[in-house]
């Protein structure tokens, strides 16, 4: 059984103030032309997304090169959603051992708020004090059910500097249990900052 993680792309769709919405327009249809082809304008961190280190580690890896068997394999899922409130630092207090290189949070915010302006707002956030303990404990990749993993760019540092991608806008992670077998695929944007993905967990074995 799959679960798709991965919100959909399209005009309307939110998107973080500080980028732009996407672009999808047709160019051609079957009726002129005989086939239908759309123009699709995208920020490399609209919707469901990766960053790659070079987000914002200069001259760091680019998503291009993120290896695939860091994108594909065992996940661990963390459900803190019973408590987080608006804005809560997330700190190494309020993880439990881990025990996979990729780890989802799953925090309910996309659930309570999507489509309000608090979603862009008042979403928890991962501390750098977290963001290390993750990466002392091995994880290569961390993703969450938010916009963003803080507002002011230190726990990005702190875990991009230190190899660790990261996911956001995750969408679904309330339907997953405590693992999964994760897919997440970004396009290979040479020199890429980052990109959007198709996020997909597998669960049949993880009954």
């Amino acid at each position: 059984m799959f679960i798709d993680l991965t919100m959909s792309i399209s005009n309307g769709m939110p998107f973080n103030p500080e980028h732009f919405p996407p672009e999808v327009a047709p160019y051609s249809n079957i009726d002129e032309n005989g086939w239908t082809a759309s123009r699709v304008v995208l920020s490399t961190h609209n919707g469901t997304h990766m960053d790659a280190p070079r987000h914002f580690v200069k001259g760091a890896e680019s998503i291009d090169n993120i290896p695939l068997d860091l994108l594909i394999g065992p996940a661990q899922i963390i459900h803190l959603d019973h408590v987080l409130a608006e804005k809560t630092p997330i700190t190494p207090a309020h993880l439990p051992e881990i025990h996979q290189p990729r780890v989802l949070l799953h925090t309910k915010w996309l659930e309570r708020t999507l489509g309000t302006p608090a979603y862009f707002s008042g979403f928890p956030i991962l501390t750098p004090e977290a963001a290390i303990y993750l990466a002392e404990k091995g994880v290569r990749l961390f993703g969450l059910d938010a916009p963003s993993v803080d507002y002011d760019g230190n726990t990005h540092t702190a875990l991009l500097s230190r190899g660790i991608v990261i996911i956001e806008n995750l969408i679904n992670l309330q339907q997953l249990a405590d693992y999964c077998e994760l897919i997440a695929l970004p396009l290979p944007l040479k020199n890429g900052d980052g990109s959007p993905i198709r996020a997909v967990a597998n669960v049949s074995d993880r009954n």
